[in-house]
């Protein structure tokens, strides 16, 4: 008994990939929560894991180290403004335009999708952003929206001054856009939540689907589809289009961002912003279906990724 057998139990529970991540952290992760749980051997170990939910959730926020920040991928964010503007809600007979952020780990991402609404000149009646994560999305942490400057890394001062208060606790996202967002515990996988509210014009769920196997890929792309309103868009990043084309996911309604090495506010040679470029380019882009540059490492989503596909099994 020992690391294969959590391996793939951890497969077959949660759907993850051991490759992913590799054995060296899982095997961390594992002798962390041995630790924590006081556990004193692989098989004792292997015994509370699979008797515990509570467990295995923690075991897969362990695994893998939280790393996001806010406008990642910035290009992503210029392409759902361009799409929220091409069907802007007009009048009481229009639903407002709904996102969905899976998973949304502290709310950096969903936070990000409501300022660049507001940006392009929508107003909160006229959204409705949704932040599921099975890890603690509606705990203070989430709600209170309070970051450090590792949250920041995209060159968006001006952002940060126009949404943001400083304080001695670090910046904190001011009430207009902390109220746009309701965070919900959930399960993408088993639909302990999604079902329950409709279909979505934008799916942000990026950085999410490389974790696992085929099999548990290919549930949470039908997932996914089934969540999509038929003018969506589902936002990803760029290492995972290969495996939506895989599980035959509409190429047309898939959108991507640029390698988040780019600058945030480059300038081409006779003086254009880039992203007036860009905007320019999106206006003719159908479905705003973006090329990624080449070369973008996968970097860790972080412990919600796994955790908000932890099976719902009854275990207590």
């Amino acid at each position: 008994m020992g690391l294969i057998e959590i391996e793939a139990f951890l497969k077959q529970t949660v759907g993850l990939n051991p490759f992913s991540c590799g054995a060296a952290v899982i095997e961390r992760a594992v002798r962390e929560r041995m630790d924590v749980s006081s556990t004193s051997d692989w098989k004792s170990y292997y015994t509370h894991l699979k008797r515990s939910t509570g467990e295995l959730r923690a075991l897969a926020e362990a695994v893998i180290e939280p790393e996001t920040w806010f406008f990642r991928d910035r290009e992503a964010f210029l392409a759902l403004r361009r799409f929220a503007v091409a069907h802007r809600p007009e009048g009481s007979a229009r639903k407002p335009l709904r996102v969905l952020c899976v998973p949304s780990g502290r709310g950096e991402e969903a936070y990000s999708v409501v300022m660049s609404l507001l940006e392009c000149g929508l107003t909160p009646g006229q959204f409705v952003v949704h932040a599921v994560d099975l890890h603690d999305t509606t705990g203070a942490e989430s709600k209170a929206g309070v970051f450090g400057w590792e949250a920041f890394r995209g060159g968006d001062v001006d952002m940060r001054r126009r949404y943001f208060q400083a304080t001695p606790d670090g910046f904190t996202v001011n009430r207009t856009v902390r109220e746009a967002v309701n965070f919900h515990p959930g399960n993408l996988i088993t639909g302990t939540w999604a079902g329950k509210n409709g279909s979505f014009d934008a799916i942000f769920c990026r950085r999410f689907l490389s974790y696992f196997s085929s099999t548990a890929q290919g549930k949470l792309v039908r997932k996914l589809r089934r969540l999509l309103s038929p003018r969506g868009l589902l936002f990803v990043a760029p290492t995972e289009v290969a495996l939506l084309h895989r599980h035959q996911f509409d190429a047309g309604r898939i959108a991507v961002g640029y390698a988040d090495s780019e600058p945030a506010n480059p300038v081409s040679s006779d003086g254009t912003h880039k992203e007036e470029l860009l905007a320019a380019r999106l206006t003719s882009t159908p479905r705003s279906c973006l090329k990624a540059g080449s070369g973008q490492r996968q970097s860790k989503r972080g412990r919600s990724a796994l955790a908000a596909s932890v099976a719902g099994n009854g275990r207590a």
